[in-house]
């Protein structure tokens, strides 16, 4: 009786022969098409580049064209779809249609520069020859309680020299001048002829004013001098004298727009004189 062999003590050599060959070579491709997958993944996919095979450029043309994609879209922003799809509200007649005096305007200040907070425009021509003082108090310095409401609350008296020949008339303004704030009107004369050097104290218009001198009104709306008032505090002010090359005709009491309308374009020199308030007994 032939003795049957026991399948576990085959040896090794028997087991390899008997396996199939191809076997192990699939495992091995196997095993190496995924390593290779996985290390493509993580040099690509993680780094936010392109996977292999959907763009053909090199790395450094396509980090080149990324950057001026980035460029394009900052300079040039995309519209969003509300943007692209919904259409600008239609002008009214009235937008469209701007008035003489703002078209006049606007072509000053195209020339000149942008008015000030009252609306007047210096223009680059200006002669710059135009000097403005006060006999009562130097520039930069305490104006007297005189002039303020703390006591007779009068206009204070100044003087100038240096106009440009072709000077018909002056324009006369005070204003508040607030750091961080607005320029306040608080008194505003017109009409003074070029003869004139200056102007006496107690100027204080109503309606007419003798010699022809008529008074526009304030950011109070009101045509009459108001001296500096206020209680706490260093206040800045400013007089400034602005000369025309024409006489305007308008009648007392006009606006301060309507004054600078019509003093736009005929302004050829301006001249300030600072001071400061402050209430001291």
């Amino acid at each position: 009786m032939t003795q049957e062999e026991d399948p576990t003590q085959r040896n090794e050599e028997t087991v390899r022969k008997e396996k199939p060959a191809g076997l192990s070579v699939w495992i091995f491709l196997f095993v190496v098409v995924g390593l290779a997958g996985a290390v493509h993944w993580h040099f690509n996919t993680d780094r936010g580049l392109p996977v292999l095979g959907s763009d053909d450029r090199p790395l450094a043309q396509i980090e080149q064209d990324e950057s001026l994609e980035a460029i394009v879209e900052e300079v040039v922003p995309e519209k969003s779809e509300s943007e692209a799809t919904h259409l600008p509200a239609p002008v009214r007649e009235s937008d469209a249609v701007p008035s003489p005096a703002e078209i006049k305007t606007s072509l000053i200040e195209a020339v000149a520069g942008p008015a000030d907070a009252h609306g007047f425009v210096l223009g680059d021509e200006s002669a710059g020859t135009l000097r403005l003082e006060s006999p009562a108090f130097l520039a930069g310095k305490r104006i007297p309680l005189t002039y303020t409401c703390y006591w007779d609350n009068i206009s204070p008296p100044v003087r100038w020299g240096g106009a440009p020949p072709e000077t018909k008339s002056f324009i006369l303004l005070l204003e508040r001048r607030e750091e961080g704030k607005t320029p306040f009107l608080v008194w505003s004369v017109f009409g003074i002829e070029n003869e004139k050097k200056g102007l006496s104290q107690n100027i204080q218009p109503s309606q007419e004013v003798a010699e022809g001198i008529r008074a526009a009104q304030n950011d109070y709306q009101n045509t009459g001098y108001a001296g500096p008032c206020e209680p706490n505090g260093v206040v800045p002010y400013a007089l400034r004298l602005l000369a025309l090359d024409v006489s305007l005709d308008l009648p007392a009491g006009v606006s301060k727009e309507e004054l600078a309308r019509a003093a736009n374009g005929h302004i050829i020199d301006a001249a300030t004189l600072p001071f400061v308030h402050y209430f001291r007994m």
